[in-house]
């Protein structure tokens, strides 16, 4: 399957599980106030994990560890109290498994594969939010454990969020 097909016909069954995983985080998180969330893919773009944060989980973490690194425990997914690890319906999990089989039978097109992904984690986000869902949060994916991450974010930010949001993450 090419690129383009294997994007479009994934993108109702991310959407699916982006949106199971979110109730499920949010259920688990029982009234917390939600600021951010993110989809996050690793460096050979071969998995994802969705993540969530709370205003009272970050207050919490910083109490637990100290301030020194309060902007990294912040806006880092990987040290985030909710992600879908904890979910009842795991789809993030499932959905991963159809990503590594797509993305092994591109080993030539790695690169191409690469952007489209991002574009299209992005566009994913972005049809969720004018949906209706990540209301007054901020919304970006990520790279876990990649040089590039930053950028990625920054970018993926300036395309999600309203200008006052951008800032407010821009300034981590």
């Amino acid at each position: 399957m090419n690129m383009n097909n294997f994007f479009e016909k994934f993108n109702a069954q991310l959407k699916e599980a982006i949106i199971e995983d979110y109730k499920s985080l949010l259920k688990l998180s029982d009234g917390e106030k939600a600021y951010t969330c993110a989809l996050v893919t690793d460096s050979d773009a071969m998995t994802f994990f969705f993540a969530m944060n709370t205003i009272e989980k970050y207050n919490q973490k910083l109490i637990e560890v100290g301030n020194e690194y309060q902007s990294y425990y912040k806006w880092a997914p990987s040290e985030w109290a909710y992600g879908d690890q904890l979910s009842e319906n795991k789809k993030i999990s499932q959905i991963s498994d159809i990503l590594t089989r797509q993305r092994e039978t591109m080993k030539d097109d790695f690169s191409d594969f690469e952007i489209n992904l991002y574009e299209f984690m992005t566009s994913t986000l972005k049809t969720l939010i004018d949906d209706g869902y990540f209301s007054n949060m901020i919304v970006f994916i990520s790279i876990s454990d990649d040089a590039r991450s930053k950028s990625i974010e920054n970018y993926s930010a300036k395309l999600l969020n309203v200008p006052e949001k951008y800032n407010e993450f821009l300034n981590r």
